[in-house]
């Protein structure tokens, strides 16, 4: 699929609330303990946190994604604290909220080119990160694992493989290109 600027349509809103992947329950002290203990069992190839809660909670606990995404806000609420993370590159870019931006796109599909095992890269948006899970489902290598919140809920682990590399294009396809 080329790059392209989409907007989420209503029809679409009620599916992508729902985990694309694993719902690990709890609070973020609970759950950094959780995913601590499941990767150092299995350490992805390539991991990436989107959101500065699950960000921050997984540094927290000496996990150290290759990619961390975040937005300044949690349910879209501006963050008092905006975390700071030690050892990681700061990308920018801007994404508005309930659309994914070609320069967001693209920066996602540098970044899944040049990604290797000692990236530390932070992406910064300017807007709102969400949908930008979607892109790195569709960018990144299978094997990669992305790590997203859940709002009251928890955390979900996304594996990147075929089958969420097809739902990813049926999604993307069905969003109004803007």
């Amino acid at each position: 699929m080329d790059i392209q600027h989409l907007k989420l349509p209503d029809s679409l809103r009620k599916q992508l609330g729902k985990p694309m992947g694993e719902l690990i329950l709890g609070t973020p002290s609970e759950n950094g303990q959780k995913l601590k203990n499941r990767f150092e069992e299995h350490s992805p190839h390539i991991l990436v946190a989107i959101g500065d809660v699950v960000s921050e909670m997984l540094v927290t606990n000496s996990i150290f994604p290759h990619v961390l995404v975040t937005d300044g806000k949690t349910k879209r609420i501006e963050l008092e604290r905006k975390p700071q993370f030690e050892g990681y590159r700061t990308i920018r870019t801007a994404s508005p909220a309930a659309e994914i931006s070609i320069e967001a796109w693209q920066t996602i599909r540098d970044i899944s080119k040049a990604i290797h095992q000692d990236s530390r890269i932070h992406l910064s948006v300017d807007g709102e990160e969400d949908l930008l899970a979607l892109i790195f489902v569709h960018e990144l290598p299978e094997g990669s694992v992305i790590v997203y919140g859940q709002p009251n809920e928890g955390a979900v682990i996304l594996h990147v493989d075929q089958e969420s590399k097809t739902r990813v294009e049926k999604t993307l396809m069905q969003m109004a290109i803007g």
